[in-house]
């Protein structure tokens, strides 16, 4: 439907729902941004070299199986480990970025969701 044709109402509830998602994304980096100057641990470094030299098809297999991985093989997790080692090496900003981004956008999704099953607009 055009936004020309769409009510008024309609449009302010998406106005607002947009701002509130602004709102929350900036209270979440607000209250996040001391942990930018953080580390990593050395589990998360013993983690992210391992990940690097596994072959893709193990991370396929594990998230295509049903069956209880005995080794706590978590291939969402791993392969974000994998792909963040590539393309950020070791810049802990960065790999802090990419978690809050997975995170922010997790909240937008469910926002949608919830209005979907006819959430009343804010």
């Amino acid at each position: 439907m055009p936004a020309a044709s769409q009510p008024t109402s309609c449009r302010t509830s998406w106005t607002k729902g947009g701002l509130l998602l602004l709102a929350v994304c900036a209270a979440f980096l607000l209250l996040n941004h001391q942990a930018y100057s953080s580390f990593f641990h050395d589990d998360t470094l013993d983690n992210m070299n391992w990940t690097s030299v596994v072959p893709l098809e193990t991370f396929r297999d594990g998230l295509l199986t049903w069956r209880y991985q005995p080794s706590n093989f978590r291939p969402v997790g791993y392969y974000y480990f994998r792909v963040m080692r590539q393309t950020a090496g070791y810049s802990f900003p960065a790999w802090l970025a990419g978690v809050h981004l997975l995170h922010l956008a997790a909240v937008g999704l469910l926002w949608l969701i919830v209005r979907r099953l006819g959430a009343r607009p804010v």
